[in-house]
């Protein structure tokens, strides 16, 4: 499960935003787009060669990497990939999640890490972060008429 959480506000005076009920609304639906932008563009990228210096993966042992069917980081067999090719995309007004049941796969800490390997499949780097206030930003846009002031920074 990924989650984006606590990085959009809408502000403004009485009367140039919507209702709280209406932004909320709003901020589901932005959550829930930038939930299934990550799960479809960006997830995929984690099983890429290109992983190990956008993401700052660890490098694996060469004793490992004899034992594996293929070169791609995250991936040993191929189940984790496939395993987490489906997800259920919820969106709330205080964040997003791509729910991947299958990505329990990667809930182990491999011998010597300190972090599992859970963390490595859940990054996101600065560039993704900045497309994903790009998208916010476009989507708020789109749906407030308003002179209302939007923020969305995440951390």
């Amino acid at each position: 499960m990924t989650k984006i959480e606590k990085a959009i506000q809408v502000t403004g005076k009485k009367g140039e935003i919507p209702s709280r009920h209406a932004v909320n609304k709003m901020l589901s639906q932005v959550y829930s787009v930038l939930a299934g932008t990550w799960h479809q563009t960006m997830r995929p990228k984690h099983f890429t060669n290109a992983a190990y210096s956008a993401y700052g993966f660890r490098p694996r042992s060469t004793k490992y990497n004899k034992r594996k069917t293929t070169k791609l980081p995250l991936v040993f067999s191929g189940q984790g990939r496939q395993s987490t090719e489906s997800a259920r995309i919820q969106g709330t007004r205080n964040g997003g999640r791509a729910i991947m049941p299958g990505a329990r796969v990667f809930n182990f800490t491999p011998k010597g890490w300190d972090k599992p390997l859970r963390d490595e499949l859940l990054r996101t780097n600065a560039a993704e972060k900045q497309e994903f206030e790009r998208i916010a930003r476009r989507l708020l846009r789109e749906m407030l008429t308003s002179k209302a002031k939007i923020r969305v920074k995440l951390a």
